[in-house]
Parts: structure tokens; sequence; C-alpha cells
């Protein structure tokens, strides 16, 4: 989600002072106290010139455009000189521009009592413009309750004025890579980036889940895409180290479980800069699939027969040390291993047996000896499990009695898969090419980023 911050001089350290809207007489103050400026070494400041309510607001240029229908919400520090109360207000008006026209509602915040220096956080949530809005104030006053008088002071700093439902805190883009200003520092508008990432499962075929890290800040030069499920932590294949724009298509994501995803995010020279908001899916598949991790299209769907992961055996390696004197021993050893001897048989119908088969490899393609196992099935490994294909025979069950049925039978023990930055990609420029010449291309889709993400191409040049 991208969300603008509409004050163009938030913290004071521009040259645009508030206006005054009742009695007060704003500037732009260097005056400094126990905790101010929140920010920086400036801070608007307000002084009353008459013993009632004195208000400040935004200059009328800078009132943002509003429409009947919208929300607004701010949150914005403030400081008292004197024991006074201080109020926030939302104020709608029938004209933009410099002519501040008529008001067509007020939203006010909480009157908030401050004790002398005291500084206080002012907050109003979801503002609602009424019918014939055009533009809206940000307007902070110093009210008549106690005893108000001539010279009364306050300040303002870290102003977050935006079209959202509820208010959000202040990003300084000085120090927060996910704020950016639209254009002159200190005189525009914020740009503020709550990245996350978009997950669409695709479910024809050997199933996958296209994970796209959207809302991106323009600090982030490169990213790597995480996935989190049964307590286990894996980067995403394709999804190492890769461009902004760029989406990885994730097949050793589990059948019928949650996975989590969320991308780490590096700038330029290497540094890490913070992570998206995460999000969940279950790909919500029935049945066992079987592929190859680093080419997902050979791949099949099999049945998992009775009797598969039966016994589960995780070595803990060591041996037992007995010192001079002790009756009982000490044991010296390392961690616990993966999984070893699982037994598995799998059944194979009709194109699944040499689809099967071209997993493990033929005369002619030499493949790699590892194999992605991912089961909706009711079994205590993992849902991704990757396992070594060196001790698996065919047994025939039908085939010489004119049947189209096997068996693959043997152990598998639990192993590494391989690094997740090496990845076959699904859509190939070959494809791109069988659909037409660039100028087709361009005229097929917005962005090379939609053009990388048509994956119906996959395949097209054979």
């Amino acid at each position: 989600m991208q969300t603008i911050q509409h004050d163009k001089n938030p913290s004071g350290e521009g040259a645009a002072a508030r206006v005054s809207r009742a009695v007060a007489t704003p500037s732009i103050s260097t005056d400094t106290a126990a905790g101010w400026p929140v920010l920086g070494s400036k801070s608007h400041k307000a002084v009353a010139t008459a013993a009632t309510i004195c208000t400040i607001g935004l200059p009328n240029a800078d009132r943002p455009a509003a429409a009947a229908g919208q929300k607004w919400s701010v949150k914005l520090a403030v400081r008292s000189a004197q024991a006074r109360t201080i109020q926030a207000a939302i104020v709608f008006y029938n004209t933009a521009g410099a002519t501040l026209g008529t008001v067509t509602g007020t939203v006010p915040g909480t009157a908030t009592a401050f004790a002398a220096g005291d500084i206080k956080t002012l907050t109003i949530d979801g503002a609602l413009a009424p019918a014939g809005t055009a533009s809206v104030d940000l307007q902070v006053s110093r009210t008549a309750a106690g005893s108000p008088a001539i010279s009364d002071t306050f300040y303002v700093d870290t102003v977050a004025f935006t079209r959202t439902d509820t208010a959000i805190s202040y990003r300084a883009p000085s120090t927060d890579y996910t704020a950016v200003w639209s254009g002159t520092v200190d005189a525009s508008t914020q740009l503020y980036y709550d990245s996350t990432v978009t997950l669409t499962p695709q479910i024809t075929g050997n199933p996958w889940v296209e994970v796209f890290p959207v809302d991106l800040p323009p600090a982030v030069a490169r990213l790597r895409m995480i996935r989190t499920s049964e307590d286990r932590t894996w980067l995403v294949r394709g999804g190492v180290d890769v461009a902004p724009g760029v989406a990885a298509q994730d097949f050793e994501c589990p059948l019928k479980s949650t996975a989590t995803y969320r991308a780490e995010l590096y700038d330029a020279a290497g540094t890490r800069l913070g992570y998206t908001d995460s999000a969940s899916v279950v790909l919500n598949v029935d049945g066992t699939w079987v592929h190859q991790p680093l080419q997902p299209l050979v791949a099949t769907q099999v049945e998992l027969d009775d009797g598969s992961g039966a016994t589960l055996y995780r070595e803990t390696p060591g041996e037992l040390t007995y010192v001079e004197g002790a009756s009982v021993a000490r044991r010296i050893g390392s961690r616990r291993r993966g999984l070893t001897k699982v037994p598995i048989s799998i059944s194979a119908f009709g194109v699944q047996m040499d689809a099967f088969q071209a997993i493990l490899g033929s005369y002619e393609v030499e493949q790699l000896g590892v194999l992605c196992i991912r089961t909706s099935a009711p079994v205590r490994w993992p849902r991704t499990f990757f396992a070594s294909s060196d001790d698996l025979a065919e047994q025939d069950v039908s085939v010489k009695v004119g049947g189209a049925y096997v068996q693959f039978i043997g152990t598998l023990t639990e192993v590494e898969p391989p690094h997740p930055g090496l990845v076959m990609p699904l859509l190939r420029y070959d494809d791109l090419d069988a659909f037409g010449d660039y100028a087709a291309q361009d005229a097929g889709w917005a962005t090379y980023t939609d053009r990388d993400r048509a994956y119906a191409l996959a395949g097209l040049a054979g």
C-alpha cells in the first residue's frame, strides 16, 4: 500500500509557516526543550494575540484537494509552553487553492489538557468529508478553557495528515527508507510505502504459488523472498537476490498447509533495509506431486501407498564416555540429523510411469538425484520433502498382463535442496518471441513486469 502524507512542511524544517485562522501569530521556530523538537531542529510555533481561541492552519495553497465521502486522519506532536488546553481539528471547505471559501464541516479532536512544557500526541481518526467539500485543512487551536492569555505559545511537529480511516505516525524521509518526498524536501507531500507480497495460487498441473513483492520503496535495489511453513524457513527458489518487479514461482509450497511469505529488502550498496509485510496462503490441492527441483515442469502426480513413511528415523550421532570414577556416562555428539531409511511406495498409472522415470533421469537426460515430494496425505514427514532418489526401484504390477500400473519402492534419505538461486524459468524469451516481435509484445502488455508474468505463454516455443 502507498499512502500520501499531505502536509508539505510536517516538522517545520521547511520555510512555509502555518497561517492564522484566529488571533495567532504563526512562525517557524528553533526553540528547544527537553524532548523538543521531536524531529530535526525546527517546529511550527503559534503565539496567541488575544485571550480567546487562537488557531493556526495550513497555508491556503497547501490545503489538499478533498471530496465528499472521503475519510481524513491526522496524528501530530504538540508542546504547550503554558498549562493550557490544545485541540486539533480537521476542517473541510467548499473551495481549493488560495481561496479559503466556506466551511462545509468541522471534525474536532479531543480537547487535551497540557501542563506547562508537556509534549503530547493529538489524533483524529477518519473524519468524514461532507457534501460540497473541495479541500481540507488541518487546524490546531489553543482553546478558551482555563485562563488563556495573550502570548500563550504552543508548538507543532511531526504531522501525518493522510486520507485514511485511521491515523498513522509520521515517517521522516531522512531516516526512514519507506518515506519519500514527492518533490522538494520539506516543501512537498510525502509518499509512505508499506510493502507486502501478493500470493497467487496456480493449481493447473504441478501446483505452485506466484510470489510477487509490491509497493517497494525506491531505495530497494534487490530482495530475497522467504517462505515459512511447518516451523521451517526457506528461501524461495527463483526469488533470491532479484530486482524489484520480479516474481518468483514457488513450486515448493506445501500442499494443504499454511505457508507465510515475506521479502527481505536491500539497497544498492547491499545494506539490509528491512522486510515487507507478510502474507499467507494455503495451496488447496489434494494428492501427491513429485518433481525435479531445478525443473519443476518435469513432474507428475502419483499415489502414495499405505506404509509409506510408516517408520521415521532421525539419527542423533554421539557416543557415551565414562570419565574416571563416574557411575553414569557423559554423551558427546552432534545435532539431530534429517530423515533416513524412510520406506516409500509410490503407485504410478499410465503416463505417470514414464513421467516418474523422467524425474529420475534417462539414458540421454541426466537429472539431479533429488526429488521434491509434496503431499496432502496425513503423513509425519515434511510436506515439502526433499529426498535422495538413490534407492528407488520400479516394480511391475500389471504391465506384463497388458495393464499400465507400476510401483516405485525403496527407502528415502532427506537431503538439502539445490541452492534456491538455481532455477529454470517457467517463461522463456523463446516463448515471448513465439508470441510476437517487440512491437507485438509492447502492444500486448502495459509493462515489462506484466509481460514477464504472462505464464500462459510458458512452453509456447516448444
